[in-house]
């Protein structure tokens, strides 16, 4: 083996060792994978587009400079430069010479050095040189001898009292139908497969035969597994239009072996009733059952309703357990109680304690910035204009999250097929001013089995960017850990789907944080979405994030990163958040009590009760000028002459405020100062633009108190 692999191998090895070390506020990058944003940000690029012009010209546009890793704490932000060595002999100072001419330059005195070796031997020099200095030595040996064993599944602590707790209610006799609550990417086909191992005839019954052949390729490898004095694999058969629909043939498989797994589509369940009048002891698990239509519970005719009706013990599993979501039935009432039709809720974990106890990855969301200014001087670089406006902004908005963000790979969801045809298409043609290595592709219903199997191996092994794009069919029962990112590109209000969607990429590869993309383009298509999201995670708010179409240098001193860069005065989120919000408050002004609204936001929000009292009634939404800056300055932390350049700087007098003299009474007699008076437009302009934290705490607050409004319609 040569020293470059040698090398290459082992700053693989120290990068996946970081990432999946259990400090999970750090990400590291290999040097070939540093995002754009990151190169700029630590100062080792004075131009983001240095990368895209360099991408076009060179095979390997990042030159080794000595820094094989660049690690960020994700909590503070600081970067730290890694050096990476695979050495037999001793380490002397000329072999880090790349390393040390980085670590001496002045724009880096702030950044932590990092030296990994996979022996402990080092110079006399080497260590003299760094006596004092900010450079940390690891011994850190590839660890070739640790065997890990393949497809070894050991359950949690939680999933084995999950089965306990299912036991002990399916033994009474009196108990058949219950409901195992669980985010994806916890393990419920596992632990439902655990609960099933009690019943020699195992039926399950999945939306979509893709569905279907996944759990029954699941069991059949958890029975192999935990079984393996078993040399027979356990026999199964999928009940579909691909599989097979002789009822004959299917009884006498049954007869024939003593254990059997049958897989079943939800449209091939007639067939499945059949089975169960004549096998009672057959243990039934519906998965994804919030799939269930109004038909299926209502109609006695409905072949799922004869199921759900039966005698034999039955299992419904779901992260989202809600049903009716998916149709426009005016029948049916989709706030009925569940468990009244489907069970009792035997065992349920919420989505936060998911991810505080790291069984499921954090996430962070990110949508675009609309600034037009940027748009259009990023579109004429481009030269593209042959596609709809709206398609090229969905586009770069995908290009500008990967410049920033770094090597993705992503679900993008869709709501049609043309839609999916047309954007890789755009896709393609805008790279080619960008320069990426990528994979894009798409899985649709038509697709075959092998054809599906061969893109997702190709979408989890490729080490380029990649895409597969959707319209419905991975939205749920598609385990792809090494997906980080999902893009919702359209106006999506189905919940389901879209805790669903964001669910592809929350399971658990590499410390990972999920990225979240969602194309919003403004605050009526966004409020159904935080909706949905704030449902299972009441710290939404703290965990988006604004991407701008910018190709132009960034100033450090203006921004420090990205999401800061402009993210409220160029565009319009926040604005419509306060428009929305102040109309909604202005109705209240004029038919109903204010203070019963206020009472309201105190009870249902944790908005803080001063921001209520002071900024909702004392500051009214009306055209006087009756606000004094000197109030102004004192409520956001700031000097009244910083405000008052603000004012001149930015707000038309006579406008958003006019000059006033107060009269006061001094020692010497009367003398006279001059008093800025706002009007309330004014007032809320400089309160959300502003940078203090109390500027950021009122914008937060705002669209804490529009979300408050869209959920809660019916009480105000």
């Amino acid at each position: 083996m040569s020293k470059i692999d040698k090398g290459t191998i082992y700053e693989e090895y120290i990068c996946n060792y970081i990432n999946n070390s259990k400090n999970n506020n750090i990400t590291a990058y290999l040097w070939k994978d540093v995002p754009d944003f990151i190169l700029f940000n630590a100062k080792l690029i004075d131009n983001i587009d240095d990368c895209r012009i360099n991408r076009e010209t060179c095979k390997n546009y990042i030159h080794d400079i000595g820094i094989d890793i660049i690690q960020i704490n994700n909590d503070t932000n600081k970067i730290s430069f890694i050096q990476c060595k695979n050495y037999e002999g001793s380490l002397c100072i000329k072999d880090l010479a790349g390393y040390f001419a980085i670590m001496a330059q002045s724009e880096h005195y702030d950044k932590e050095g990092i030296i990994y070796t996979s022996n402990n031997k080092y110079s006399y020099n080497l260590m003299k040189v760094c006596k004092g200095r900010t450079h940390t030595f690891i011994h850190l040996p590839i660890e070739n001898n640790i065997i890990i064993p393949k497809n070894l599944f050991v359950p949690y602590t939680y999933q084995l009292e999950c089965v306990e707790k299912f036991n002990e209610y399916y033994s009474k006799s009196e108990n058949n139908s219950a409901i195992l609550q669980m985010p994806c990417g916890c393990g419920k086909t596992f632990t439902s497969f655990l609960i099933s191992e009690n019943y020699n005839i195992i039926i399950i019954i999945s939306p979509l035969k893709q569905h279907t052949e996944q759990n029954i390729l699941n069991f059949k490898k958890y029975n192999k597994c935990l079984r393996p004095q078993e040399k027979e694999e356990i026999k199964s058969i999928i009940v579909d239009s691909e599989g097979t629909r002789n009822l004959n043939y299917i009884i006498d498989k049954i007869k024939k072996y003593n254990n059997i797994i049958i897989g079943s589509t939800y449209k091939s369940c007639d067939i499945i009733v059949e089975i169960i009048k004549k096998y009672k002891n057959a243990f039934i698990i519906i998965d994804e059952f919030h799939n269930l239509s109004c038909n299926n519970i209502i109609n006695d005719e409905d072949n799922i309703n004869k199921i759900i009706k039966s005698e034999n013990k039955k299992l419904f599993m779901s992260a989202t357990p809600r049903i009716y979501e998916l149709e426009d039935n005016t029948q049916c009432d989709s706030n009925f109680n569940i468990e009244n039709i489907l069970g009792k809720i035997v065992y349920k974990m919420d989505f936060n304690y998911a991810i505080t106890n790291n069984y499921i990855s954090n996430y962070e969301i990110f949508l675009p910035v609309h600034d037009e200014d940027n748009y259009n001087q990023l579109l004429d670089q481009i030269k593209i204009s042959e596609y709809d406006d709206l398609l090229i902004k969905k586009v770069l908005y995908y290009f500008e999250s990967i410049k920033i963000l770094g090597k993705l790979k992503t679900i993008i969801y869709f709501n049609s097929h043309e839609h999916i045809n047309i954007f890789i298409k755009c896709f393609n043609e805008v790279n080619n001013y960008y320069n990426y290595k990528y994979n894009i592709d798409s899985i649709i219903c038509s697709d075959t089995k092998n054809n599906r199997i061969k893109k997702l191996e190709e979408f989890n092994n490729s080490e380029n960017i990649s895409i597969l794009c959707s319209v419905g069919i991975l939205d749920e029962c598609i385990d792809i850990p090494s997906c980080d990112s999902v893009y919702i590109t359209y106006n999506c209000v189905s919940k389901i789907r879209i805790i669903q969607r964001i669910s592809r990429s929350l399971r658990k590869h590499n410390n990972k944080i999920a990225k979240i993309l969602i194309w919003c383009e403004n605050i009526n298509t966004l409020n159904p979405i935080i909706s949905a999201i704030k449902e299972i995670d009441d710290d939404i708010i703290k965990k988006i994030k604004y991407i701008n179409y910018n190709n132009k240098i960034l100033s450090l001193d203006e921004k420090n990163n990205i999401q800061k860069y402009n993210k409220y005065k160029n565009h319009d989120y926040i604005n419509n958040i306060v428009k929305y919000t102040n109309d909604k408050i202005n109705n209240l002004n004029e038919n109903s009590d204010n203070n019963n609204f206020c009472e309201l936001l105190k009870i249902h929000t944790d908005i803080d009760d001063k921001f209520i009292d002071l900024f909702l009634i004392n500051f009214k939404n009306n055209n006087k000028f009756d606000i004094k800056d000197i109030d102004v300055a004192k409520y956001l932390d700031i000097e009244l002459k910083t405000l008052r350049k603000r004012l001149n700087n930015t707000f038309s007098k006579s406008i958003n405020y006019i000059e006033n003299v107060d009269y006061i009474k001094l020692k010497t007699g009367k003398t006279t100062a001059v008093v800025y008076m706002l009007n309330y437009q004014c007032f809320e302009r400089l309160t959300i633009s502003g940078d203090t934290q109390k500027s950021e705490i009122i914008r937060e607050y705002f669209t804490k108190i529009s979300n408050f409004m869209y959920e809660y319609n019916k009480l105000i």
